[in-house]
């Protein structure tokens, strides 16, 4: 089997770039410290039929530092990488061009303490037309009302939010999904928890023009006024509010429109995913399935499944969703602990964070800017590829350089 080794030179830049260094055994600084590294063999496997794609890209990415490391195997080429690494969590990626609008990607996390060895089983994920294109919720010093949520227009078209839903997946901090059929396999919807909150509208009140994005405020107030700090959002100019009446706190309705709360399976204080491993989802229902009507249906409703738990979470398959993204727990990945996805492959293939109540949000790269100044935003539906760590906070402002 053909292997791609790393050159040394081009693993003296990945090492620097990583910034990853420890000391001797011995603990003395005497000048002589060097980075551990060690084999990691990468097993890139296609689907049926996918034997022609082209030129596959492996990505291995830090879970300490960010930092990556990526290789490109060429198209036709036995699909096996062997790379040198610093000691370390990765998240590893694959990619591969399927056609202009879908493309091949997986993933898995690895731990890099001794020589390694993983596999990737690529599955096929199609471009949306309604995506996140930042998401704060991480919050600043433990204050939660100036979360926000940014949906862009990723596409040509114009798209509408009528009926589009929000909400998230529940965190899997203590093992893997719970959300599984007998054989362990990821059943094929999504369960969201907490508030889940909807567009209203009766199917083209509310278009979006190709590259226009909307704001969806926790609190739709300037909270940097509000906090005597500009480290916090103003976010008066919002699109849109999720208000919420049943919370325990006392909400205030803002001068902005209110998306509905659609479904409550617990009374929060506030509205979306943190940043310990929940899943923002953007949802769209089949043209004229009223989102309330939807929610209101006891039979897409259920319960966590071999579990003697009651609560009944909202249940959406999930060939109607449009974008998610696998939000990790960052003090797992700080510690180097496991990431457990609970989405499948093909809507994310990957993980990201933001530091908690560190007042960053995950912002998506920019990949082209066209001359009126309309930004195309990457989307492979791989998070850890797709996505900025720890962004400046951009509610509403459109990069004005490619990242």
């Amino acid at each position: 089997m053909k292997k791609v080794v790393l050159f040394p030179a081009l693993l003296s830049l990945a090492l620097a770039f990583t910034g990853v260094s420890c000391s001797d055994d011995d603990g003395d600084d005497d000048g002589d410290d060097v980075a551990k590294t060690y084999s990691l063999s990468v097993n890139v496997t296609l689907p049926a039929g996918a034997e022609s794609v082209g030129d596959i890209t492996v990505t291995a990415t830090h879970a300490q530092t960010a930092g990556t490391y990526t290789a490109t195997i060429a198209a036709g080429e036995t699909n096996t990488i062997i790379a040198e690494l610093p000691t370390g969590q990765y998240a590893v990626s694959a990619k591969a061009q399927a056609t202009a609008s879908s493309v091949y990607t997986g993933s898995t996390a690895v731990q890099v303490y001794g020589n390694a060895t993983c596999t990737i089983a690529l599955s096929e994920v199609s471009e949306s037309s309604l995506i996140f294109k930042e998401v704060y919720v991480a919050s600043n010093n433990y204050y939660f009302k100036d979360l926000y949520w940014e949906i862009v227009n990723n596409s040509n078209e114009v798209q509408y939010l009528d009926q589009c839903i929000i909400g998230s997946m529940g965190s899997n901090w203590d093992g893997p999904s719970k959300w599984v059929d007998e054989s362990g396999n990821m059943l094929p919807y999504y369960a969201l928890n907490g508030y889940v909150l909807a567009f209203p509208g009766n199917g083209t009140d509310y278009p979006l023009q190709p590259g226009e994005s909307v704001v969806i405020a926790q609190d739709a107030a300037n909270h940097a006024e509000a906090q005597g700090d500009a480290a916090y959002p103003d976010l008066s100019d919002a699109d849109w509010e999720a208000y919420l009446t049943s919370t325990s706190y006392s909400d205030t309705d803002y001068d902005t429109p209110n998306l509905i709360v659609i479904y409550d399976e617990s009374a929060s204080f506030y509205f979306g995913a943190g940043a310990f491993g929940q899943a923002p989802v953007l949802v769209k229902l089949p043209d004229g399935v009223k989102a309330t009507d939807y929610a209101a249906d006891s039979t897409n409703l259920a319960t966590i499944p071999n579990s003697t738990s009651t609560s009944l979470y909202l249940k959406i398959p999930n060939q109607y969703v449009l974008d998610a993204i696998q939000i990790a727990d960052n003090e797992e990945v700080a510690a180097g602990g496991t990431i457990y996805p609970n989405l499948l492959p093909k809507d994310d293939a990957s993980y990201t964070w933001a530091t908690a109540w560190g007042g960053k949000s995950i912002r998506r790269k920019a990949i082209a800017i066209d001359e009126d100044g309309r930004v195309r935003y990457q989307d492979t539906n791989n998070s850890a590829e797709d996505f900025i760590i720890d962004a400046p906070l951009t509610p509403g402002i459109a990069p004005t350089v490619v990242d």
